[in-house]
């Protein structure tokens, strides 16, 4: 909380420039190249899923799917192999039941431990 009230003071310029992680981390907005991406995954993502809700698109098969949803006027130029965010990945590619399934393990570690 301290560092997003106090990131652009005088007192806390020095400390900001002297570390490269809380340059990095000033700097990043939803207009870096870095999140505009991600959010575009997982955009394609949830629209993969929607479209293939039950079986998804096939294991590994996100590129594809990237393939048909990507919008070029999103600004992004990279291609995604993974949605970068884990159900959606899974909901993508594996659809409910494999979201499911995957779900389930993690259910089933945590009852475990």
């Amino acid at each position: 909380m301290v560092f997003v009230l106090a990131r652009a003071t005088p007192v806390f310029d020095p400390v900001v420039e002297s570390n490269p992680m809380l340059t990095r981390l000033v700097s990043t907005g939803f207009n870096d190249n870095s999140i505009r991406g991600r959010v575009t995954s997982w955009r394609v993502g949830a629209e993969a899923y929607l479209d293939k809700p039950i079986f998804g698109w096939g294991p590994e098969n996100y590129l594809i799917a990237w393939g048909r949803h990507f919008d070029s006027v999103s600004g992004v130029r990279e291609r995604f192999d993974q949605a970068h965010n884990k159900v959606l990945e899974e909901l993508a590619t594996k659809g409910v039941v494999g979201a499911i399934s995957y779900l389930a393990i993690w259910a089933a570690m945590g009852w475990t431990m």
